[in-house]
């Protein structure tokens, strides 16, 4: 039964952190009621066949609700044309949906147990003899989760990965003006960054680190300690502009068996009202901002012998 990517994201995250037992999910928003008479049934985990039960437990499905509702769906699309119904239907839960432009249904989960309602007689026959066909025949049941997506039926690929999860939505594209205000403020940063490529760490640094920082054009990074060795490099990059991000990306690593205060981080530089690059620090409730000191003066050449 076919989920936004935001509801199959969250439901299949829980889904692998469960695995092998699976748990319940829950309920769909409620849509619905019509005046035309609905009847109903429902398919439950006490009635899951030996085979049943098997091909599940091959694929660690929820085997459940989540998991009917799923096939329950696909057994009524192949009986023709499926459209979502997007407003509420009083009396109707789960997803519903028209077959054909005309008969409606409804595919609903509720922990263990599955429930699929129509207002067309025919349909709600042929899907329940569906349901005991591909319960009674583990070739046709894998043949109808086949038509599913894994993430949907809450199992493992039929290969036995993870499940495939559907693209995220796009993220929102910020108005006009907040990506011209984005864009002049990371000018601002490339030209900090040209002008000055080195930057010392501050006394104060959360990870008690020394150095400095240097800042290459084409997006590498050198980090060079008090004594002028280099101890770590890294890479900066812009971020994307339709994102409204003023910050770089920073990824810093200590080199093997370099000495000193401080490992790998990720930092996302902007440029403060000061002048100076710096981040944000978030701890013990509260946001606050560590600047890096321009120039090199915390750097020392090497003692010559």
């Amino acid at each position: 039964m076919p989920q936004s990517p935001i509801v199959a994201t969250a439901r299949i995250l829980v889904f692998l952190a469960v695995l092998p037992l699976g748990t319940a999910c829950p309920k769909k928003r409620s849509l619905p009621s019509s005046a035309t008479r609905r009847e109903c049934f429902e398919m439950t985990v006490a009635a899951n066949s030996p085979g049943t039960r098997a091909v599940f437990e091959k694929r660690k499905c929820q085997g459940g609700g989540v998991t009917w509702s799923a096939i329950l769906y696909v057994l009524a699309a192949r009986q023709g044309q499926v459209a979502a119904i997007e407003e509420p239907l009083a009396d109707w839960t789960g997803g519903v949906y028209t077959l054909n432009g005309r008969a409606r249904f409804s595919v609903d989960d509720e922990g263990d147990a599955a429930r699929f309602c129509s207002d067309e007689p025919a349909l709600l026959a042929t899907v329940r003899a569906g349901v005991a066909h591909v319960n009674a025949d583990a070739r046709e049941l894998g043949r109808a989760m086949g038509e599913a997506k894994a993430y949907e039926l809450e199992c493992l690929e039929a290969d036995g990965t993870a499940p495939q999860l559907p693209p995220p939505a796009p993220a929102p594209v910020p108005p006009p003006e907040i990506l011209a205000g984005t864009r002049a403020a990371l000018d601002r940063l490339k030209q900090a960054l040209a002008q000055q490529p080195v930057w010392c760490f501050p006394p104060d640094d959360y990870a008690k680190r020394t150095g400095a920082l240097r800042f290459f054009p084409g997006g590498e990074m050198a980090w060079t300690a008090p004594t002028g060795e280099i101890v770590g490099r890294g890479r900066w990059q812009m971020p994307h502009e339709d994102l409204g991000d003023e910050r770089i990306e920073v990824v810093l690593q200590r080199l093997p068996g370099a000495k000193g205060p401080g490992g790998g981080a990720l930092e996302h530089f902007d440029l403060g009202k000061s002048g100076r690059i710096g981040f944000a620090l978030i701890g013990d409730g509260k946001i606050t901002r560590s600047e890096m000191i321009p120039g090199d003066a915390c750097l020392r050449a090497p003692a010559k012998h």
